[in-house]
């Protein structure tokens, strides 16, 4: 094992390069005429793609330095897509700006921990700039806006709105690659909770999730390592007439039992995934009751049969069960309307009747599980790699009008950023040395998004900048058209949730970056 290390000025000049490198690389997709990267996938090809996030992901330096100060700032980046669901590109331009602005001043002296102190104490000034800046989402026309701005898809946006409409306050969108050329919307009953694969080897090439159409459900309280436990009922489900996908959530799946379904998966003889049931003690016994009257299924416990006594009408069903690294959708359960309704109405009451503060919060989160819809959205296209970039397109479409729909939204393009910047110079002044020097490199950084969006279109962002300082609180520069007008009218709209969460994250990153004296690698 060989170690290797850097001090002072070269540690940083590094971590710093970098930085530079990753964002460089991501940064000419920013704004509506920003371009696309291509990411090479060996062995499955190749990606076409205008999100940052995946872009970010792709990034691997071969300098180990350097490839440090990229992953810090790929992880503010990650931190905002996870945060907000929107605003990599942007957490990533703000970063560098600050980091740039930065090195300069501490070349010339000046201290990293007291500009951090300015830089921090300046962000928080903007962020409260930027919710006083925000207004409500309150309709359906500016939810269909937000989407689209995001998404540079009037139609998608329309359709993520038409969505959101339909599954209410509690819902949940899921988006998946689907097998037509147009992209199609279903909405219908279901449920969603945090629970992820119980192994990735489930997934195939490729696949970062798994989509089951039409699944049975397994529901067991067992823990499960013999294959010859499950074997009885993977025989129905195999000898079914049109086989069937099979979902199961087990108290815990391991040994030659998941390395065998893992291996039938693979070898495409049963469509099967396995996911850890939801919660834990009282809470999962609950929610996993609930999971069997939306699916029609009985949850086969210790108390009441024995695994392998299981059989096909035990089992629950659903119109689809997507899978993901954070959560697992099940849409259109096969369950008794009877049944189903009957356990809203027992829920109801329970919340209405308890005088426990958590026990009432309890009730109101089964609830919502069920009054919640599930809106489906196949995105459709001729290739493959279109189909993958138009999915993150409308992935980051669906999370930027859950972000307005959360916090408010604000005006579009970096306008608000730009906007803030006389508020954050005032402040500046109230500080002294370093701080004050932090202080005003917000301020700078604060113009980077904007200058980018106007050069990324073709336009000189000094001259854009210049103009848009001068214009009313509403107004900025519209690089779709090249005109400055009113962006709230004209729906260019950003989620103030996804702004504030590119700052905070961009200057996390930018400060680790900054009062880093030394950095080391270890060699295999």
């Amino acid at each position: 094992m060989v170690k290797t290390m850097t001090h002072g000025a070269g540690a940083l000049e590094k971590l710093a390069a970098g930085a530079d490198k990753l964002a460089d690389t991501v940064k000419v997709t920013l704004g509506p005429k920003g371009r696309n990267v291509l990411i090479g996938r060996e062995p499955s090809g190749c990606l076409i793609t205008n999100d940052g996030a995946a872009i970010a992901e792709a990034v691997e330096l071969p300098d180990p330095f350097e490839n440090m100060g990229a992953q810090i700032i790929k992880q503010a980046a990650q931190k905002t897509k996870e945060g907000a669901g929107d605003g990599t590109t942007t957490t990533l331009v703000l970063a560098q700006c600050i980091v740039h602005e930065s090195l300069r001043n501490i070349a010339a002296g000046a201290n990293p921990i007291e500009l951090r102190k300015g830089i921090q104490a300046a962000a928080d000034l903007v962020t409260e700039e930027i919710k006083k800046a925000a207004v409500p989402m309150e309709d359906k026309a500016a939810m269909a806006q937000v989407a689209a701005a995001a998404c540079q898809d009037p139609a998608a946006g329309s359709m993520i709105a038409d969505a959101m409409e339909q599954i209410g306050e509690y819902g949940v969108i899921t988006v998946s690659e689907g097998s037509k050329l147009e992209t199609v919307l279903t909405v219908a009953q279901g449920m969603q909770f945090s629970r992820r694969l119980v192994t990735n080897s489930f997934l195939k090439e490729g696949e970062t999730q798994i989509r089951l159409d039409h699944p049975l459900l397994l529901l067991t309280d067992y823990e499960i390592s013999e294959i010859e436990e499950l074997v009885p009922i993977l025989e129905e489900v195999l000898n079914l007439e049109q086989p069937r996908p099979l979902l199961i959530l087990a108290e815990k799946l391991q040994g030659e039992a998941l390395d065998t379904l893992v291996l039938n998966r693979a070898k495409g003889i049963l469509d099967v995934a396995a996911v850890m049931p939801p919660e834990y003690g009282e809470g999962r016994q609950e929610t996993m009751e609930d999971i069997a009257v939306l699916t029609g299924g009985t949850v086969i416990t210790k108390s009441s049969y024995k695994i392998e006594e299981t059989t096909l009408d035990m089992l629950g069903s659903a119109d689809s069960v997507t899978i993901d690294s954070q959560k697992t959708v099940i849409a259109g359960g096969g369950g008794s309307k009877e049944k189903i309704q009957f356990r809203i109405n027992e829920l109801r009451m329970r919340s209405e009747d308890t005088a426990y503060a958590f026990k009432k919060e309890r009730y109101k989160e089964r609830l919502a599980r069920f009054v919640g819809g599930i809106a489906l959205i196949d995105v459709g296209g001729t290739t493959e790699v279109e189909m993958k970039e138009c999915k993150m397109r409308i992935d980051d479409a669906v999370n930027a009008a859950k972000a307005a729909a959360a916090e408010g939204m604000i005006p579009g393009g970096g306008t608000v950023l730009v906007k803030s910047i006389p508020k954050v110079k005032e402040f500046a002044e109230t500080l002294e040395g370093d701080r004050r020097t932090g202080a005003y490199i917000v301020s700078r950084a604060l113009e980077g998004p904007l200058r980018l969006i106007a050069e990324n279109a073709g336009f000189h962002g000094t001259e854009v900048l210049a103009k848009v300082k001068t214009l009313p609180a509403a107004y900025g520069f519209d690089a779709g058209a090249g005109e400055y007008r009113n962006l709230m009218e004209a729906g260019i709209i950003d989620p103030a949730k996804v702004t504030v969460s590119a700052l905070t994250c961009a200057v996390s990153a930018a400060s680790t970056l900054l009062t880093t004296g030394a950095s080391t690698h270890l060699f295999p």
